[in-house]
């Protein structure tokens, strides 16, 4: 009400603007005719101050579609070079009650993983094949790991198939027909995201596995690269990802050299996928070296506790 005093007011100082508009002589305020015009100017400044802000949006839109990702000089908004990664950082056991557990951060990305199991199956009408273990991965965000303060409901459609794709790819790399008639759990947390969520989940849950004592045929690393200023970008952060450019998210099993997962967000070249996948493909190969040193480092501290 109050907002619409102050729109009468401002009707009340312009008159001659009325009578541009209604092609009419306004007096005073006597009159249901007069309220009609004041109520149709008040909708004519909304929506003038709402296509105001739409073109403000817009702009900001195209901004950061034109913004220059990588410098004259080969460098990125955060000082990395096009080849190079953010820095990555594992902790091994950091769940005291899970079988296994890992936190891994690839820059400002910071995701934790538990693994339980494997144990009996709770439910078996969702085990279809007996001869093999059953693999279950629930994935979440946390409410604080974004600037996004709205609370998420649980179970939305971007968890589900986020869940459905870390469990694919985890199930290429378990020997789970070394454990029939059981099921592992696998639980990925984001508590805080900065793009490259979805690999930094599955190195977690790599290193949860591993923990846990999980056979495996090998380590499944996943990385992301773009392509952006018509230069291929590896492990993209979320300003970066949110750009609009191409974005290719890669799963692979280094020591047998087999993908495990492949998604992209746009349209390439055939020539320029190549590139870009083959970006992300080292990236996942260097990702790969640095968990087999967290785990053989690992290895040396549990022989040091049981030596002493």
């Amino acid at each position: 009400m109050e907002c619409f005093l102050v729109q009468v007011d401002m009707v009340y100082n312009d008159v001659e603007r009325l009578r541009f508009l209604f092609g009419g002589f306004v007096s005073g305020f006597d009159g249901f005719g007069f309220w009609v015009r004041c109520w149709v100017w008040f909708q004519h400044l909304v929506k003038k101050t709402v296509d105001r802000r739409l073109s403000i949006s817009g702009s900001h839109s195209y901004q950061l579609s034109e913004m220059e990702f990588v410098s004259p000089e080969g460098l990125r908004l955060d000082g990395r070079r096009p080849t190079e990664m953010r820095q990555l950082r594992a902790e091994i056991g950091v769940v005291s009650k899970a079988d296994g557990s890992a936190m891994f951060e690839m820059g400002n990305t910071k995701v934790i993983a538990a693994v339980y199991g494997p144990r009996e199956v709770q439910n078996k009408g969702q085990q279809i094949n007996n001869d093999h273990a059953l693999v279950r991965c629930e994935y979440s965000m946390a409410n604080f790991s974004t600037g996004d303060r709205m609370r998420k409901p649980k179970g939305d459609r971007r968890s589900i198939e986020i869940s459905l794709v870390i469990r694919q790819t985890m199930e290429a790399c378990i020997m789970t027909h070394l454990m029939p008639r059981s099921q592992i759990d696998i639980f990925v947390q984001v508590l805080q995201a900065d793009g490259g969520t979805r690999s930094a989940c599955i190195n977690a849950a790599t290193l949860a596995l591993a923990d846990a004592g999980i056979p495996m045929c090998d380590l499944v690393t996943s990385c992301s690269a773009g392509y952006l200023n018509s230069t291929p970008l590896l492990d993209l952060n979320y300003l970066e990802d949110s750009a609009g450019g191409a974005d290719v998210t890669v799963g692979i099993l280094p020591t047998l050299d087999k993908v495990t997962l492949l998604q992209m967000d746009a349209k390439l070249p055939t020539n320029i996928f190549e590139d870009v996948m083959q970006l992300a493909t080292e990236g996942c190969k260097a990702i790969a070296n640095y968990i087999r040193e967290m785990l053989a480092e690992n290895t040396k501290q549990l022989e040091f506790r049981r030596g002493s």
